[in-house]
């Protein structure tokens, strides 16, 4: 899971991290920064890629668009589009601990 922090979306960065030119930061689950081709590795190398955004936040739609056009130039892949209320969020967590399948 790797969190993206949108100084757009928030309003600000958090202070003791600078962002790329497009406002944009990427952290590994463990919160630690990374960079994009970081990102990218990661993605290139799981099974399974969820990405949350804000519906009306268009970086985060240019951010998804470039992930698939990378995924899908290696590999055949399949998008899915799905929007998840926060009321499920415990069944996403079970799903990315790996307790449940589906």
């Amino acid at each position: 899971v790797v969190p993206v922090v949108s100084e757009e979306a928030t309003g600000t960065a958090p202070d003791d991290v600078a962002c790329g030119s497009q406002g944009v930061c990427f952290f590994r689950g463990d919160g630690r920064r990374c960079s994009e081709a970081e990102l990218i590795e990661g993605i290139k190398a799981a099974e399974c890629v969820l990405v949350g955004e804000y519906h009306g936040n268009g970086l985060g739609h240019q951010l998804e668009l470039q992930l698939l056009t990378v995924l899908a130039a290696d590999r055949p892949c399949t998008l899915s589009l799905e929007m998840f209320e926060a009321d499920v969020q415990g069944v996403l967590d079970e799903y990315l601990r790996g307790l449940i399948r589906e």
